[in-house]
């Protein structure tokens, strides 16, 4: 998958970047790919807890309530 960002950057006195503009379209995209990241680190963590018994049969919560 070829990512290109095309960025304008706003730099200081100093020349130090400061801020990145870029059209919204790309920061929208950047904003879908960091969501699906998060979701996929949720994902893992739950394949793990399963994996060590942590998890519970969705009956036994609504024991919870009780």
């Amino acid at each position: 998958m070829q990512t290109l960002f095309h960025e304008k950057f706003i730099v200081d006195k100093k020349g130090k970047r400061t801020a990145v503009i870029i059209n919204a379209g790309e920061y929208e995209r950047m904003l879908r790919l960091i969501e699906e990241a998060e979701v996929l680190k949720i994902v893992q963590k739950g394949e793990e807890e399963f994996k060590k018994g942590k998890l519970k049969p969705i009956h036994s919560l609504a024991e919870l309530d009780s």
